[in-house]
């Protein structure tokens, strides 16, 4: 169970891999903007995705996940090159954020709502 390990680095982690996929689908969908496949194709060379490939490894997705998790911890980019890239997700991120503030989400106990549901 995700909730078990989670950490303050947990949410972006994986807001990270969504983010990139969803990067990667709408690259695919043709839809793209000529701005939007440039910033993919960054992303894409410093993960080594090649124009064959169907789908993203594990390795891929990791790589940007952890990469987003340093920037955030300490600022710091695997490569200066992604900046544009890590920027748009900070955007995305604070967006998210900012609604979930916006709409009054509270935090939950995950702990204490697993013993509810438990009867403990």
């Amino acid at each position: 169970m995700i909730f078990e390990s989670a950490d303050f680095s947990t949410l972006p982690h994986e807001l990270a891999h969504y983010w990139l996929d969803n990067m990667w689908r709408y690259v695919r969908s043709g839809n793209a903007s000529e701005k939007y496949r440039q910033r993919w194709n960054v992303i894409a060379n410093w993960l080594n995705v090649k124009q064959e490939q169907a789908f993203l490894t594990h390795g891929q997705w990791e790589k940007f996940a952890r990469g987003y998790e340093q920037y955030l911890l300490n600022g710091n980019l695997p490569t200066p090159i992604i900046k544009g890239a890590f920027d748009d997700y900070d955007r995305w991120m604070k967006r998210v954020y900012g609604d979930m503030n916006r709409l009054n989400v509270r935090h939950i106990d995950y702990k204490k709502a697993s013993r509810c549901r438990k009867g403990v």
